[in-house]
This record gives C-alpha cells, structure tokens and sequence, in this order.
C-alpha cells in the first residue's frame, strides 16, 4: 500500500496539468496540502518530498565532504593513539602527555604528533 502511494505522489508530481506544491513550513504548522491529503498521501510522506526537495546538490556534496574529513580526522586520531601506546622508546609519562595534548586540543595535538614523530611512524610500520 506504501509503494502504490509513492507512485501516485510520483505521478502526480509528473503530471503537466499540476505544478509541484510549494510548502512553507512554519514553526509548527502542518502542511496543508489538500490535493495531495485527498490522493490519500501521509503528512509523512509529505515532508518527505519537501525535504528532499529543499537540500539542494551542492549541500549534498558538501556533508559528504565534512563526512569524508571527520573520518579521516578520526582515523588519524586512532592511527597516533596506537603508535603512541606500541612506542617502547618513550616513558609512560610522554605517552600520558601525548594523549592529553590530543584529547585537550584534538586538532593541534594529532597534526603535532604526526609532524615530531612522522619519521618513526614511517619506520615502526614497515
């Protein structure tokens, strides 16, 4: 039954003698669309197609680009923590400071680590 009402919202949208409803969503006011509401069509799918209809392309791309850097930003944290604590040249007090500085100040302490010790990574993975 859902399916047969995504079509007819689909149909409907494709249909050249009606034009796309344009919703204004208030500050809790329903979207009244009674063309669509006598079709048989949810308040939920409603929304739906607004939503979709309101996040334009260029926005897409660009959560998927924040998406993409906040993984690898945490990657890198993973990846420093891990060589910090399989280090056997440096004392237990450098690893505690190394971990500090990178929960404290995430950004800073990640990119400094990687910049000091960039060569011994290098060496400890091969």
């Amino acid at each position: 039954m859902a399916d047969r009402r995504w079509c007819d919202i689909s149909a409907f949208l494709a249909d050249d003698t009606h034009t796309a409803p344009a919703v204004a969503l208030r500050d809790n006011d329903p979207i009244r669309l009674p063309h669509l509401h006598a079709a048989g069509v949810r308040q939920e799918a409603i929304l739906m197609l607004t939503l979709a209809s309101s996040y334009p392309f260029l926005d897409i791309l660009w959560t998927i680009l924040i998406v993409f850097a906040l993984g690898i930003w945490i990657w890198m944290v993973i990846m420093a923590m891990i060589d910090i604590f399989s280090r056997s040249d440096i004392s237990g007090w450098s690893k505690a400071a190394w971990v500090v500085l990178i929960i404290v100040l995430p950004f800073i302490g990640v990119l400094c680590y990687l910049v000091v010790y960039s060569a011994g990574i290098a060496e400890r993975r091969a």
